[in-house]
């Protein structure tokens, strides 16, 4: 039996998992190879694709209007506070991945296809990274998820609010009938649609540096068992030369990845970098609002702060990660075992513009400027406080 996608090549599998999630939510194929069917379903599948975004428009336009409402209860106006800031910087990452599509297409090609790492069990502990960072953020999640129906349920109880996890401009509480229930239903199916959308954005972008950061580890283990082969004086000049070059190409298309993910999905962690501040402040502010008076709303504010958390920390430690390993390969090349061998001039001149190539830092970056980073991380967290306080 031929071995399964899931064995052959991990990393893969689940970047096209998470492609076939957007896919089937309607967000186009965000994956290099093209979709196989019959032209029916090229066709069904578009009108399902411009059904499925006009009405997530439509509902975030409906959200965005019910500000003007007068009759919002405390804990409405607190939701509708978060949901409209939140909800655009997503839809907003949803934007980017339509025009980026071919950039990302080319860079998962190159990265899982065209230039996969040769060191052995790499791929293993990438993935299971890249789980470990998706799989606590989905669950923080699930538990704020969990504890916002709750909530909403209480409030159906408690205040008579009909159960939604939307705040929006029609239809209003006191609205009835059977076309008004319908349509509560959508708003309903739209607010999970948007869940689902947005965990499999961040965890597509978390995969992509998680996975460029141990394909750089992977050229650092290269060259240190470059070393180990060549830790002895030895006449094998072309066996060296030949390794090396190899080791030379791989830092090269490392650097390529690392370029081209920054171009397809830069502006995903610049528009994170702005949804973490602001949503930060607002969930503080929905802590300090809702005190000892609602311990559900509490937990509910708490448990989207650790959430965000999570998540922006997720952004900076994978892309520090990055410029960590990157800037280990310097020294693995200097120390590959090229003493050891009768080396030519021309073999000397790679041998040196290759450490110096491998000395320029990799840094990932938001809007070009802030690099993503552990100071970046702690920086944002202060910023939020910062401005919360400002505005408490």
């Amino acid at each position: 039996m031929a071995p399964s996608l899931r064995q052959n090549n991990s990393q893969k599998y689940y970047i096209k998992l998470i492609c076939d999630i957007l896919y089937y939510c309607g967000l186009g194929n965000c994956w290099y190879e093209e979709k196989q069917g019959t032209k029916l379903h090229k066709y069904l599948y578009k009108a399902w694709s411009i059904f499925a975004n006009v009405f997530g428009v439509l509902i975030i336009f409906n959200e965005v209007l019910a500000n003007v409402r007068s009759d919002l209860t405390p804990k409405e106006k607190n939701d509708l506070m978060q949901f409209t800031f939140g909800h655009p910087t997503i839809s907003a990452k949803v934007m980017i991945l339509y025009i980026k599509k071919e950039e990302i297409k080319a860079f998962f090609k190159r990265m899982l296809d065209d230039t996969r790492n040769s060191v052995e069990d790499i791929e293993k502990y990438a993935v299971k990274r890249a789980l470990f960072y998706c799989l606590v953020l989905i669950s923080v999640l699930s538990l704020a998820l969990f504890l916002t129906v709750v909530d909403a349920v209480k409030a159906y109880f408690v205040q008579g609010i009909p159960i939604r996890t939307e705040v929006i401009f029609y239809p209003t509480s006191s609205d009835t009938g059977v076309f008004v229930n319908i349509l509560r239903v959508f708003v309903e199916i739209h607010f999970w649609l948007f869940i689902i959308i947005m965990t499999s954005i961040d965890c597509l972008s978390l995969c992509s540096l998680v996975f460029l950061g141990f394909k750089f580890r992977g050229v650092r283990i290269y060259f240190e068992k470059l070393a180990e082969k060549f830790n002895k004086p030895s006449i094998i000049s072309e066996e060296f030369e030949s390794d090396f070059i190899t080791g030379v190409q791989l830092h090269e298309d490392a650097l390529w990845c690392a370029r081209n993910v920054q171009q397809s999905m830069g502006y995903i962690y610049s528009v994170q970098i702005v949804e973490s501040i602001t949503l930060l402040v607002i969930s503080l502010l929905r802590l300090v609002g809702a005190g000892h008076a609602n311990p559900t709303l509490f937990v509910v504010g708490m448990t989207a702060t650790i959430c965000l958390v999570i998540l922006t920390g997720s952004y900076m430690m994978d892309a520090a990660d990055v410029t960590h390993e990157a800037l280990q390969i310097s020294t693995a090349i200097f120390h590959c075992g090229w003493e050891n061998v009768k080396v030519g001039p021309g073999l000397r001149t790679t041998i040196v513009l290759a450490i110096q190539r491998s000395q320029d830092p990799v840094y990932l970056t938001a809007f070009g400027v802030i690099k993503l980073s552990y100071a970046s991380f702690i920086s944002i967290l202060r910023s939020s406080y910062s401005f919360f306080a400002v505005m408490y």
